[in-house]
């Protein structure tokens, strides 16, 4: 293990080909992580430890889908329909959406596990099926909030 002191004299001494490789493999590698760490799952799972019941994680689902505000430009481009999807399969997988799904019928839901992509995908569908009185975007807003979102 060399020491930060030992790391800046050894850079000092790279070629600037060698440099500016060095740095693109440094941005390349915190980007990696960047994304690793910012999707929705991995945050979800961070501020609400705990996890949260079937009908919130649906209805946080929905509104991230609905509307964006006050999510972190970051976020923006996985809030998609199969990236919402993708995402909470994912959370559903890991035990965070908790409880039982009993609401599912409401979201048109019932064809797939929740641990299943499709499961979510008709979740987001059933905002087209249903109409908006499917969402509760009171609702959504607290939940944005509790998973750190403005």
């Amino acid at each position: 293990m060399s020491t930060v002191a030992e790391i800046v004299a050894a850079i000092g001494r790279l070629s600037r080909e060698q440099f500016w490789e060095l740095t693109d493999r440094l941005i390349a590698r915190r980007n990696e992580e960047w994304d690793r760490q910012m999707k929705p799952s991995v945050i979800s799972q961070a501020a609400r430890p705990d996890g949260m019941a079937y009908d919130d994680a649906a209805q946080l689902c929905l509104r991230l889908y609905s509307v964006t505000d006050g999510v972190p430009p970051s976020f923006l481009e996985q809030l998609t329909r199969q990236g919402l999807a993708d995402a909470f399969a994912e959370l559903a997988r890991s035990g965070w959406v908790r409880g039982p799904t009993l609401p599912a019928p409401r979201y048109r839901a019932s064809f797939h596990d929740v641990t299943d992509r499709g499961h979510w995908i008709d979740v987001i569908a059933s905002i087209f099926k249903r109409g908006g009185d499917v969402v509760d975007l009171a609702r959504g807003d607290e939940l944005v909030r509790q998973i750190g979102f403005d």
